[in-house]
């Protein structure tokens, strides 16, 4: 005698699941252009500011947009990670109000790293010509989930304006 025998499985559940697989990878393909999108658009913005913006952590500087490495007179990142500490020593970094020296705890950016946000006006020198200028320096924490995971820096050369409104003080 021949016989036969069938087998029959209720594939609907898998078929679902199936499809389910299938959206969640559309939305995230569809996340993910999104985001690049919108980190182009920041890249953008980030370089287009005439400030010099430090983006940092623990570790140090993690980047900075042209603008900061022109103010320092380094050529890359990784020359600015490398001789940080002594680059800004040879600025002379000093408060715009008494000319003392600025202690490296004080900056705007070790500030921001203990959750502070900052704004300091600071004398720069020249390394190179000796010149003066005063800089607005702030800073601000980068906080996720209540915990501080780096630091934003920008500098911001203010001298012509700080001259201009001596000059119409003095004119008063």
């Amino acid at each position: 005698m021949m016989g036969a025998i069938a087998i029959h499985t209720d594939i609907t559940s898998t078929k679902r699941e199936r499809e389910e697989l299938r959206r969640a990878y559309e939305t995230k393909d569809e996340l993910y252009r999104e985001l690049k999108g919108q980190t182009a658009q920041l890249n953008a913005v980030f370089e287009a500011i005439p400030d010099g913006i430090f983006i940092g952590d623990t570790m140090g500087i993690r980047r900075c947009n042209a603008h900061a490495l022109e103010l320092l007179g380094v050529t890359d990142l990784e020359a600015l990670q490398a001789n940080l500490p002594t680059l800004l020593g040879k600025f002379n970094i000093r408060w715009a109000d008494t000319g003392l020296p600025i202690q490296p705890e004080d900056a705007a950016f070790a500030r921001a790293m203990q959750g502070e946000t900052v704004t300091h006006e600071l004398i720069h020198t020249n390394p190179q010509t000796g010149e003066e200028s005063i800089h607005r320096s702030s800073a601000a924490p980068v906080v996720l989930d209540g915990k501080v995971l780096g630091a934003v820096a920008v500098n911001t050369d203010i001298t012509a304006s700080v001259m201009a409104r001596m000059k119409v003080e003095a004119l008063n």
